[in-house]
């Protein structure tokens, strides 16, 4: 078993990273507030689930890049890997467009994420058009 496409395992090995990041970096910055706040449990509790969505989209993307960067299925995985960039610039859209329409100042905040995440849409379209 070799890698077949190269670009596919970086978006992988990225992803990876996102997960990560997101999750240690919400557990540290973000969800400590929460819990240490009065909202209802319920509350809490939903404000962590909806958290850890794209924490777990992302681990289950880098799973499924780096599958495909072994894969000679060309018809399977480059569906597979726009579909994981859209709905990651998705993300990155609702993001912006949140802040855009409640916090504007929360933008400065996610210009290092910012510009990962199009390297990394970057590295995922050059995987399909040249992989």
């Amino acid at each position: 078993m070799s890698i077949q496409n190269y670009y596919f395992l970086i978006a992988g090995i990225t992803a990876l990273m996102f997960g990560i990041g997101h999750a240690v970096w919400g557990q540290r910055y973000i969800l400590g507030d929460v819990r240490t706040s009065e909202i209802p449990a319920f509350t809490k509790h939903m404000l962590l689930v909806i958290w850890h969505q794209p924490t777990v989209f992302h681990l289950f993307s880098a799973a499924a890049l780096i599958v495909a960067s072994f894969s000679r299925n060309e018809a399977a995985t480059y569906p597979l890997a726009m579909f994981t960039g859209l709905v990651s610039f998705g993300f990155f859209l609702n993001y912006v467009g949140t802040s855009l329409a409640r916090n504007r100042e929360a933008l400065k905040q996610i210009i290092p994420q910012a510009v990962m995440l199009m390297v990394y849409l970057g590295i995922i379209a050059v995987g399909i058009y040249r992989g």
